[in-house]
């Protein structure tokens, strides 16, 4: 009997392909994306969260996205507290100075007030991997699906990934499935 991989090992199949891709892949593979975003998405005036990438990471530039959609909306950036495994998604312009936290993970250098969670319209979220259902592999941390549960149940949950959604990744009870993945060349919907 196979038994399906584990978590762990999805995650490092998922860092490992990331890994493979050169920076010409990753800067035209973010493109692309940030293409998909404008074109499919028409957001204006809608308060929009969306990560900004870690390099360490290999993570998707979202820098196209950002300045796409801070032209008609109000952006924020999420802010994590690993002492208490918190997150707060605080304003955020394009031009903001960034700094890397002792995680790496890029943040504003001066922080406004946080967005109360039930305020958001949308949220882009990081992931390693996706399923056909929707179901998202981050880091495993649990921060997103902390917050997320914050949230109003219509909030617009949008990953992004380089790959194609995989069969299944196991899930908890408290994991939050996407309303939509994006990547290069597609847009799935799972509502």
């Amino acid at each position: 009997m196979n038994l399906p991989p584990s978590k762990h090992n999805l995650r490092q199949e998922a860092k490992t392909q990331r890994k493979a891709l050169s920076a010409d892949e990753l800067e035209y593979y973010s493109i692309q994306i940030g293409k998909q975003v404008s074109t499919y998405f028409s957001f204006r005036n809608k308060r929009i969260s969306c990560f900004l990438s870690m390099e360490s990471q290999r993570e998707l530039l979202t820098e196209y996205i950002l300045k796409q959609l801070a032209r008609h909306n109000q952006l924020f950036v999420p802010v994590s507290n690993f002492m208490d495994g918190t997150m707060q998604h605080v304003p955020f312009e394009p031009s903001d100075l960034l700094v890397l936290n002792s995680y790496h993970i890029p943040e504003p250098i001066h922080k406004k007030k946080p967005i109360n969670p039930i305020e958001l319209d949308v949220i882009f979220i990081p992931l390693l991997q996706a399923d056909v259902q929707g179901n998202r592999l981050g880091y495993g941390k649990g921060f997103y699906d902390r917050y997320l549960a914050l949230c109003r149940p219509d909030v617009i949950k949008i990953g992004l990934n380089f790959f194609e959604p995989i069969s299944a990744i196991p899930t908890e009870e408290t994991d939050i499935p996407l309303d939509y993945l994006i990547i290069p060349n597609r847009i799935y919907e799972f509502k």
